[in-house]
């Protein structure tokens, strides 16, 4: 299937509609995954979440080359946009726990015991890996360390 052109929606653009991602129903979210996300928004949330291009390709599997070429306005798969709106969806979370952007990217990027010495982001190539974080997240809320 030809990859077709979208609209960037905004959901993925900012701290603040990264931060309120929590509040929109989880099927409202699938209906943006299912549009497939675009080039244009997978470098705004790349910039939200201050992840360079080589970065998001290992969390999604593929080489930045491949994300470098895609034209602006072309969509990513099914898949590639689930992932990525799984990692808007976590970072939600992480934003909305810190309530500070600097320390919840410096967290992200922080070697945790919890994880054997790995950073939570470099649990986030998996779906198991990001409901990883969420535990931990809800552990450090409630002061269990």
């Amino acid at each position: 299937m030809k990859n077709k052109t979208v609209k960037t929606s905004g959901l993925l653009s900012t701290y603040d509609s990264i931060l309120i991602l929590r509040n929109i129903g989880l099927m409202e979210i699938l209906n943006h995954v299912d549009k497939r996300i675009s080039k244009d928004q997978l470098v705004e949330l790349k910039d939200v979440i201050c992840l360079s291009y080589q970065e998001i390709a290992e969390l999604l599997d593929l080489t930045d080359r491949t994300l470098y070429l895609k034209k602006s306005g072309e969509v990513f798969s099914v898949s590639v946009s689930d992932h990525l709106y799984s990692l808007a969806y976590l970072y939600s979370s992480v934003y909305r726990a810190f309530m500070n952007k600097a320390r919840a990217d410096k967290w992200m990027r922080r070697p945790s015991k919890a994880f054997r010495n790995k950073t939570p982001l470099a649990l986030c190539n998996t779906n198991i890996g990001m409901l990883a974080v969420e535990e931990e997240l809800k552990r450090l809320k409630m002061g269990i360390y």
